[in-house]
């Protein structure tokens, strides 16, 4: 019994963890790519200026668009995500038929389905993580701003950016699809259904049969025994559905609005600094 609660335990905090490292992945990444474009890229004139400016933003825009995408958020752009999205996307966004009700918040657009009224009281449902799949009706924000970020990388004019500089965008850009496919396979692999019913119906036997083993103790003693042992193997059991899959908005999964939220502020930080020199 306690091997197999360890075993399950620790598989969850595994994928748990797992999910940490890869969002730092990501972090990381992100983080690397802004300091690049703003000191390897250079500019002559206002277009190219204005397209490396899109480029940190989509850099950042991608962070949060990965968690959308884990979220099951296909109806709802929020408002920094919107406000960093070039016009082309935004215009993209608007035209899916999907998408109506315009809500203007903090100068930027949060898109509403039928279905909800508001964004704030919107609860999405996500799917069981078995059900998940690609599919090409979703906007696929993720997908759609790597992108336009590697063909921003590729179409720097020679003599903007030095080869090798270039080279390890690109190695970065791949980093992060490769890491935005980490979580979704953390997400879409679920602990195997048929171990969970047998742990739970081994836990129950087991409480079943601990009574006879206290013949001895008074009834009460066999109650409070009872609970004690019930509280901590079911509450164990608990713990590992609830941090197997560590993308969500429950308060014990990853805190990925935080992460994106501090990377927003590093754009920000970014352009005070252009604006600086």
């Amino acid at each position: 019994m306690s091997m197999l609660l360890v075993f399950r335990t620790n598989t969850a905090y595994d994928r748990f963890w797992e999910g940490r490292k890869t969002w730092g992945t990501i972090e990381e990444t992100v983080s690397n790519i802004l300091r690049m474009i703003r000191v390897c890229v250079k500019t002559d004139t206002a277009k190219e200026e204005q397209e490396k400016l899109q480029a940190l933003k989509n850099t950042v825009a991608f962070a949060y668009s990965v968690r959308s995408y884990l979220n099951e958020e296909t109806e709802v752009i929020y408002p920094k995500l919107y406000s960093l999205l070039n016009s082309q996307t935004k215009n993209f966004v608007q035209s899916k038929s999907s998408f109506h009700n315009f809500h203007a918040v903090d100068t930027a657009v949060t898109l509403v389905s039928a279905s909800s009224s508001t964004q704030s009281d919107r609860s999405p449902i996500l799917p069981k993580v078995s059900d998940r799949s690609f599919r090409i009706e979703d906007i696929n924000l993720p997908l759609r701003l790597l992108n336009q970020l590697t063909e921003f990388i590729t179409n720097i004019p020679d003599g903007k950016i030095k080869p090798t500089t270039a080279n390890l965008l690109q190695m970065h850009t791949n980093t992060l699809s490769c890491a935005f496919k980490a979580c979704l396979r953390i997400q879409t692999t679920p602990i195997p259904q048929a171990y969970s019913s047998h742990l739970y119906q081994t836990i129950w036997l087991y409480l079943l049969y601990l009574p006879w083993t206290l013949g001895s103790s008074t009834d009460l003693n066999v109650v409070v025994i009872q609970l004690i042992v019930a509280f901590m193997l079911l509450g164990t059991m608990v713990i590992g559905e609830e941090i197997e899959d560590p993308f969500g908005k429950d308060q014990n999964d990853l805190q990925t609005q935080k992460f994106c939220d501090n990377l927003y502020d590093e754009l920000t930080f970014s352009f005070e600094a252009m604006n600086a020199n």
